[in-house]
C-alpha cells in the first residue's frame, strides 16, 4: 500500500470514528432531554406548593467539556496520521533496502555464473587436448582417459542445458522502482 493510500485510509477512518462519537452524543443529548421530559410530568410540584423543585439536576457536560474531547479526538486523530506516515516511511526505507540486496545479489549471481562458465570452458578445452592426444597415451589407460572426460562431456552439455532452460532473472530495479512511489 502506498503513502498516499494509507494516508486515505487513516483520515477516512479518523473521520468515520468522529462521525460515530458525533452520533453518540447526539443520542446521549437526545436520551438526557427525554429524561428530564418524563421527570418533570412525573414529579411537577402542586400550583400552591411553596419553595423551589429540590430535586438534584442531572449533569450535563458543558461547552468547554465537549470542546476538550473534541480536541482529543483530533489530536488522536493527527497522532494516528503520523504514526501511518512514520510507518510508511519506515516500510518504503525497508523496501529500498530489500531491493539493493536483491540488485546486489542478481549481479553477483550473474558475474558468478559468467566466472565459473568461462573456467568450466577453460576446462573442456584442456579435456579437448587430452582427447586430441589421445593417441600418445599408453594401451592401459586410453580407456580410463576416454570415459573420465566423455563422463565430464556428458555433464557439461546437461549443465549447459540446465543452465540455458534456467536463466537468473534480471535484477528487480524496475520492479522495485513501482513499490517506491
Amino acid at each position: 500500500m502506498s503513502t498516499p493510500d494509507l494516508i486515505l485510509v487513516l483520515v477516512g477512518s479518523n473521520l468515520a470514528c468522529l462521525f460515530l462519537g458525533y452520533l453518540g452524543g447526539r443520542l446521549t443529548r437526545a436520551t438526557i432531554r427525554i429524561e428530564e421530559q418524563m421527570s418533570t410530568e412525573e414529579g411537577a410540584p402542586d400550583a400552591g406548593a411553596e419553595g423551589p423543585d429540590e430535586r438534584p439536576r442531572p449533569w450535563h457536560p458543558g461547552r468547554g467539556t465537549l470542546i476538550s474531547i473534541a480536541g482529543a479526538v483530533v489530536v488522536i486523530g493527527l497522532v494516528t496520521a503520523s504514526m501511518g506516515f512514520i510507518m510508511s516511511r519506515n516500510q518504503d526505507r525497508l523496501t529500498a533496502c530489500v531491493a539493493g540486496y536483491s540488485n546486489a545479489l542478481a549481479d553477483t549471481l550473474s558475474a558468478t555464473r559468467e566466472a565459473n562458465t568461462d573456467a568450466a570452458n577453460q576446462l573442456d578445452a584442456v579435456f579437448q587436448a587430452v582427447l586430441d592426444a589421445y593417441d600418445d597415451i599408453p594401451a592401459e589407460g586410453q580407456e580410463r582417459v576416454r570415459s573420465a572426460v566423455e563422463a565430464h562431456q556428458k555433464a557439461r552439455a546437461e549443465q549447459r542445458k540446465t543452465q540455458s532452460s534456467n536463466p537468473l532473472p534480471e535484477a528487480p530495479r524496475d520492479a522495485c522502482a513501482e513499490l517506491l512511489d
